[in-house]
């Protein structure tokens, strides 16, 4: 019983410090923008990275309640350690970067950076010495079977969300990889079949067409590459929508960026052509 007390009260720890890591995301944003921005990852009104750090902060800064100076700088190092793992896998898993502070002092590799850490570590303080006793007492006061309740279906809400992102963000990944063997393949197209640039363009078009078969290959892939971009358009728009209002400053990863260029490319290539 003990055990499961425990389980439940981390549980609803994670939720509410999520929940309130949300509102100040939602504010930090909004204010600048003035308007309403709904930060986060998932479609519920938590950020998961600040519920995962107070559970971090609580737990293993629990014997150094004696020591403020000492929570400050523990604070900072573990929750910039999280921020940046989390920056890292996103990154790897979406092939894309939810935020860079690269343009602030004292960052390293984007990921994380002084300001933030700092800011980190003033709300470990405040969150061990203020908030926690408050929320800790409040759940306490929930009888157990409330509480297993109410967690099992945050649970169910939360792994849904969860899962629908996911799948639709891997979605993505596998459609913009069926898309850049597309391009790369029209690229290879317009490579092979290229002529001496001396020549005019006229003529380099019209000897590529009467002794290749460029014109079929050409229209195969480009009807490919628009049918994939429809596809990628019709996959979880919402999904898409919310997420790029929600971080409107993500970058997309190296393999994206080369996409682009690879259909800047190809697109100058084809006005030349048609001049």
């Amino acid at each position: 019983m003990k055990f499961l007390s425990n389980f439940l009260n981390y549980f609803l720890y994670f939720f509410i410090y999520s929940f309130g890591g949300w509102i100040c995301e939602c504010i930090y944003c909004s204010v600048p923008a003035k308007k309403f921005i709904n930060r986060g990852f998932l479609y519920g009104p938590y950020c998961p990275i600040y519920g995962f750090g107070a559970l971090i902060v609580t737990v293993l800064l629990d014997g150094y309640l004696n020591n403020p100076v000492l929570v400050f700088f523990l604070g900072m190092m573990l929750t910039s350690l999280l921020e940046y793992v989390t920056s890292f896998v996103m990154e790897k898993l979406f092939n894309k970067k939810w935020w860079d502070y690269s343009h602030y002092k004292f960052n390293i590799n984007g990921r994380v950076c002084l300001l933030n850490s700092t800011l980190f570590g003033i709300m470990s303080l405040f969150v061990i010495y203020v908030l926690h006793p408050q929320v800790s007492d409040l759940i306490n006061l929930i009888p157990l079977h409330y509480q297993a309740w109410v967690s099992l279906i945050l649970f169910l809400l939360f792994a849904y969300d969860l899962f629908n992102t996911i799948k639709a963000q891997l979605r993505k990944n596998k459609d913009i990889a069926e898309i850049e063997d597309c391009l790369l393949e029209l690229r290879q197209v317009i490579h092979d079949f290229s002529y001496n640039d001396e020549e005019p363009l006229s003529v380099q078009l019209q000897a590529m067409f009467d002794s290749t078969d460029a014109d079929e290959r050409l229209k195969q892939v480009l009807e490919r590459v628009n049918a994939k971009f429809k596809a990628m358009q019709a996959h979880q728009p919402y999904t898409e929508l919310r997420l790029s209002k929600a971080f409107p400053n993500q970058i997309v990863s190296e393999r994206l960026r080369n996409i682009r260029n690879s259909a800047e490319v190809i697109k100058k290539k084809l006005e030349k052509w048609g001049e």
